[in-house]
């Protein structure tokens, strides 16, 4: 059984949806969730409305987070690691909705296998490094609200939780 929680703020920053989108630090695999959305009817998609720009909004985020590697500093170790990102079974809607303040929202779903390196001494150690361990691997599953306003996409809400 898989529980949802809030995006929490043991997350660590991911270049995923322009950095909207946070992920849990590997380190322990916490979880986290927020409420979910709303069951409104799709938007058909013409060429200039946000359903095709919220597809292309998702395509790029994608692409730029599985070719991403970042690394970070472990506070409680003062030591560095570094991940790499492999996003799949994305899923993506945008919805009309009765709300003067969020009248269209795009819904995004995906998986995101996380792997980690072992820690490093130093930043520069931990940026050249190639391999990832097996027991440092997570998998999550995210649903993600953005909402669109003057031709922007901008994240509400979410839930992550850790896939068995």
């Amino acid at each position: 059984m898989t529980s949802r929680h809030p995006l929490s703020r043991h997350l660590a920053a991911l270049p995923f949806y322009g950095a909207a989108i946070v992920i849990i630090a590997t380190a322990g695999c916490k979880r986290s969730s927020v409420p979910k959305g709303d069951a409104s009817p799709p938007i058909s998609p013409t060429a200039d409305d946000p359903a095709t720009s919220f597809d292309s909004f998702v395509r790029r985020a994608t692409q730029r987070t599985n070719s991403a590697t970042p690394v970070r500093l472990i506070k409680w170790t003062g030591k560095w690691d570094k991940y790499r990102f492999n996003i799949s079974d994305v899923k993506m809607d945008v919805r009309k909705t009765d709300s003067l303040v969020n009248p269209i929202l795009g819904l995004v779903s995906f998986l995101a296998h996380i792997e980690a390196s072992i820690e490093y001494g130093t930043e520069a150690e931990a940026r050249e490094a190639e391999t990832f361990v097996e027991r440092l691997r997570c998998d999550y599953d995210f649903h993600l609200r953005y909402a669109y306003s003057r031709g922007q996409w901008s994240l509400i809400d979410g839930t992550q939780a850790v896939d068995p």
